[in-house]
């Protein structure tokens, strides 16, 4: 099943990450947008399938205890 994306955080995502040439976590744009972690993960899951983000083949800590990839804009 899909879910509706939100376009507004969709926008605010993409412009984050274009402002951050280094990329960034789901973590870490949910916590720069004051957002849902659930919420920026499923909208970027969105804009990858679009092509406008991708991996960026670095990996940081996620804040969780585990490894959390980096993102880019396309």
């Amino acid at each position: 099943m899909t879910y509706p994306v939100n376009e507004s955080l969709a926008e605010r995502v993409l412009a984050t990450l274009k402002n951050t040439p280094e990329g960034l976590t789901d973590f870490e744009i949910a916590g720069r947008l004051d957002a849902y972690l659930s919420s920026v993960n499923a909208t970027r899951n969105a804009l990858m399938k679009r092509g406008k983000v991708r991996r960026s083949g670095v990996y940081r800590p996620s804040g969780r205890g585990g490894m959390a990839t980096v993102w880019v804009a396309a």
